[in-house]
């Protein structure tokens, strides 16, 4: 007996009189499988893939750098009183902060293997960071003391989303290519 693709499988089907198999595309088999632990669980309502989580999250990181990226000088400016600088040098500390620190974050993300717990925990502390930008004190030994201290925690966070996408992708492809190779019942 040959086997068929599930296209072609329900095509063939289909031209017999009989009904296709419901479950024809892999979207749909991966999407039936996931179970009420699954962290993915939230999306089964809207009927969404679960890579496509992934594209929400780089979309709205994205979205929140692009937005508050280009107001970070005026309003080092306007709220702290920095001189421009001193606002320079707290912008040139980033670059240098993440080149030495995103490869320890990679390196202890690897050896622990926990991309989304460290990525989470990070996005978090992120974002108490920016919140907690109007409690600091008006120093700019402090600003810069800040911006170390936030990019420390923070600077890695592309890599490891882009590290844990990629995981994902893995997985999914060999679990439909798993259920492509066995043979249907």
């Amino acid at each position: 007996r040959v086997r068929l693709r599930d296209g072609a499988r329900g095509r063939r089907e289909a031209q017999r009189g009989r009904e296709p198999p419901r479950d024809a595309s892999p979207r749909r088999r991966v999407m039936a499988k996931t179970d009420a632990a699954s962290p993915y669980r939230f999306l089964r309502p809207l009927r969404l893939h679960p890579l496509h989580h992934a594209k929400l999250w780089y979309f709205f990181t994205f979205l929140g750098w692009g937005s508050i990226t280009p107001f970070l000088p005026l309003f080092f400016s306007r709220a702290f009183g920095l001189s421009p600088d001193e606002i320079g040098y707290v912008n040139c500390t980033r670059p240098l902060v993440a080149f030495v620190m995103s490869p320890l974050w990679g390196a202890l993300v690897d050896h622990t293997g926990s991309h989304r717990v460290v990525l989470f925990a990070k996005n978090a502390l992120q974002g108490i960071g920016f919140f907690s930008l109007k409690l600091i004190p008006r120093s700019f030994a402090v600003v810069w003391a800040y911006t170390v201290a936030q990019e420390m925690t923070c600077c890695a966070n592309n890599a490891l989303a882009d590290s844990a996408t990629g995981q994902m992708c893995r997985r999914f492809s060999r679990k439909v290519l798993k259920e492509r190779r066995s043979p249907r019942e």
